[in-house]
């Protein structure tokens, strides 16, 4: 199940540089926790500490730098 982790009552924080990626979330699956739209090099993690990271499909839109 996709949403397991929210099932079991985990908070959730999502990043997706996808609009209409970020809406369909927000609106239309009703995902109850934080979705940022932007890149994940926006994201600030300096003051936000997190039990786990899950990414997928990311390292491919990074460049070199990043």
């Amino acid at each position: 199940m996709p949403y397991r982790s929210l099932e079991a009552g985990m908070e959730v924080t999502g990043i997706e540089i996808s609009e209409t990626t970020t809406t369909i979330a927000k609106e239309e699956i009703k995902i109850d926790g934080t979705i940022y739209h932007g890149s994940v090099t926006d994201m600030s993690f300096d003051t936000k500490v997190y039990d786990g990271i899950f990414c997928y499909a990311v390292i491919h839109l990074l460049d070199t730098e990043e």
